[in-house]
C-alpha cells in the first residue's frame, strides 16, 4: 500500500549452526532456533508510458481499366514504437467494405485514451480496435460506341 509491500521470511539454521548475534532490524529469533522477519519494503511505483494511436491508411478499392470489379482494399499499418498492429480483417459485402484492426501495447505501455483518433475504441484489456466502413467504387465498363440506328 502506498509504495510499500509487506514482507515476511523465516530462516532456519542448518544442523550444527545457530542464529545469534546482532540481527538486522525486523528479525526476531524464535524459541525453536529459527528467525523470522516481518516488515515492509519500498515497492517501486511504475507508471506505464502512454503511446498514441495512429490510424491505418486505407484505400477501400479502386477500379482498374478494363475491370468490372474494384481491386481488394489496401490497408497500410503505421509503425508506432510501443504498439503492435494485428492483421487487418477485411469484409466486403453489398458494395461496402468494413476493415477492423487491433492495436496492442507492448509491456510497460498503455494506449493514450485522450484524443483518440476517429474510429478507435479502447477495450478493458488495454487493446484498441479501429473500425472503418466505406463504400466500394462502382466499376462501370464503358460500352462500345453506338453507331447509327
Amino acid at each position: 500500500v502506498d509504495g510499500k509491500v509487506k514482507v515476511s521470511a523465516t530462516a532456519t539454521p542448518e544442523a550444527g549452526y545457530q542464529i545469534g548475534g546482532d540481527l538486522p532490524a525486523g528479525w526476531v529469533v524464535n524459541a525453536d532456533g529459527s528467525a523470522t522477519f516481518a516488515g515492509s519494503v519500498d515497492r517501486p511505483v511504475c507508471k506505464p508510458t502512454q503511446v498514441t494511436l495512429v490510424s491505418p491508411k486505407i484505400v477501400p478499392g479502386v477500379c482498374k481499366p478494363g475491370s468490372s470489379k474494384p481491386v481488394d482494399p489496401i490497408v497500410q499499418l503505421p509503425k508506432v514504437p510501443g504498439l503492435s498492429y494485428g492483421t487487418p480483417v477485411i469484409k466486403v459485402s453489398d458494395g461496402k467494405v468494413t476493415i477492423t484492426v487491433t492495436a496492442t501495447p507492448e509491456v510497460g505501455r498503455v494506449i493514450k485514451k485522450s484524443d483518440l483518433p476517429a474510429g478507435w475504441t479502447v477495450k478493458r484489456d488495454g487493446t484498441a480496435t479501429y473500425t472503418y466502413t466505406g463504400e466500394l467504387p462502382s466499376c462501370v465498363m464503358p460500352g462500345l460506341p453506338r453507331t447509327g440506328d
